[in-house]
């Protein structure tokens, strides 16, 4: 198991990091700490396709999650996505 999720960190690109790295400082990682699905697309200021591209990639990859609160689309982190960025970070020498 721990060689298949070195294998999709190997596969993460830039904006998909960029966009954990979004969710990880506003610290969403539980349901209730959610980030609307405008929001975090005003802070990354992807384009609409790479932006729907990223969030799609990282919903299957189970890094992050969406639910659906008052019609408002919600993200956060899972515990997968979190580890994800701790692992980014100890790369890169952060």
């Amino acid at each position: 198991m721990e060689r298949y999720f070195e294998y999709v960190l190997s596969s993460l690109t830039i904006d998909d990091v960029y966009v954990l790295g979004a969710l990880h400082e506003a610290e969403a990682t539980t349901g209730f700490k959610a980030v609307s699905n405008s929001e975090l697309q005003k802070t990354v200021s992807f384009t609409e396709a790479t932006y729907r591209r990223t969030i799609n990639r990282l919903c299957a990859n189970k890094l992050i999650e969406t639910i659906n609160v008052k019609k408002q689309n919600l993200l956060y982190l899972t515990e997968y996505g979190v580890a994800a960025v701790t692992k980014s970070l100890e790369r890169a020498g952060a």
